[in-house]
């Protein structure tokens, strides 16, 4: 990663070959964006602090499915809220980082091509990158 302030650094995180999607965020509120990795074939969100280097998971989605990981601060408390995009569905469900219960929003159209940006379309063939 290449800091704004000047210099970089090399870190390792998530598992090897191409499975993991990044997905970083604020996850601790700290104002700084933490490394993170979602792993589609375990429904888990793997968190890396960078100002303190702790280490956070958190299984949210379905393993093996569709699902695509969102990250955005939904309800506004400063803290990245963990988001999947179920694109069978076309369902936004949100665990809230606040403790809220979770809430599930139709929007989109169901077993289409939509999915939510940005996940990218890096062989342009209308598959997300998973």
């Amino acid at each position: 990663m290449k800091y704004s302030g000047g210099g970089f650094d090399i870190v390792n995180w998530g598992e090897g070959g191409g499975v993991d999607i990044p997905v970083p965020g604020d996850y601790d509120g700290d104002r700084r964006a933490d490394l993170a990795v979602y792993q589609p074939t375990r429904a888990l969100w793997a968190v890396r602090s960078l100002v303190t280097g702790a280490i956070s998971s958190v299984t949210w989605g379905i393993a093996g499915t569709d699902d695509l990981p969102v990250v955005g601060d939904f309800d506004g408390d400063g803290t990245a809220d963990r988001t999947i995009y179920r694109r069978s569905t076309a369902q936004w469900i949100t665990k809230f980082s606040s403790g809220r219960p979770p809430i599930a929003i139709t929007w989109g159209e169901a077993a289409s091509r939509d999915y939510p940006i940005p996940a990218p379309d890096f062989d342009l063939n209308y598959l997300p990158y998973y």
